[in-house]
């Protein structure tokens, strides 16, 4: 026999919270829509620039980022995503 991690678990299972099963299943054309919501505020915050922040300032350390994720330097989604939560 061996060592079971779950057995040593298994006496608290009970105390731990369950997490109900979903009711339903959730339209493709909803999902297309979230989809397609949240990639316009993403381009859009990555283009939309900061206040006070010099743009042509040195050096560019995180240009390849920039190409990857769509974002030009001094956006909002340099910052990360406090912006968009505050």
């Amino acid at each position: 026999m061996g060592f079971r991690v779950l057995e040593l678990v298994r006496p608290f299972a009970r105390l731990l919270p369950d997490v109900e099963p979903a009711k339903g299943r959730v339209p493709f054309g909803q999902k297309a829509m979230y989809t397609a919501i949240v990639l316009a505020v993403f381009l859009v915050c990555s283009q939309l620039p900061l206040y006070g922040v010099r743009v042509g300032a040195g050096g560019d350390p995180f240009y390849w980022v920039r190409v990857i994720m769509a974002s030009s330097r001094g956006s909002t989604m340099e910052l990360g995503i406090s912006p968009i939560v505050s």
